[in-house]
């Protein structure tokens, strides 16, 4: 795995994995993480959202079920130190997929969470 071999560089002082996507955090991958010291026991987990309808119109490749995944055993050991980022006001997001994202997060209470506003543009009548 490339993680460990960052490990073995020389003048390497720790290693901080980033973006790691829902869905492709493997059993492998944690127990890398927990075994290498060099390896920041640490997630950043890009969710983008958590309604399923919202996550397609992102074009995103997973799923509610698959961005809850991380919270599972695979994950167990970097759950608390896991932060995840999302977007708020995506075009066609409803009240409810908001409270989805919301109920997501609020699950998530010993993580560090970020949302993000879509700001859309104003069209200009000139």
């Amino acid at each position: 795995m490339l993680l460990t071999a960052l490990t073995r560089i020389q003048g390497v002082e720790w290693v901080r994995l980033m973006y790691a996507y829902p869905g492709r955090i493997s059993t492998e991958l944690m127990s890398v993480m927990a075994a290498e010291e060099k390896i920041c026991k640490y997630l950043d987990i890009p969710i983008q959202h958590f309604d399923d309808k919202v996550l397609a119109a992102m074009n995103r490749r997973g799923t509610s079920k698959t961005y809850a995944q991380p919270s599972s055993s695979s994950a167990r050991g970097c759950r608390d130190r896991a932060s995840y980022f999302a977007h708020r006001g995506f075009p066609g997001e409803t009240e409810a997929a908001f409270k989805r994202l919301l109920a997501f997060v609020k699950r998530r209470s010993s993580s560090t969470s970020a949302c993000s506003p879509i700001l859309r543009k104003r069209h200009n009548s000139h």
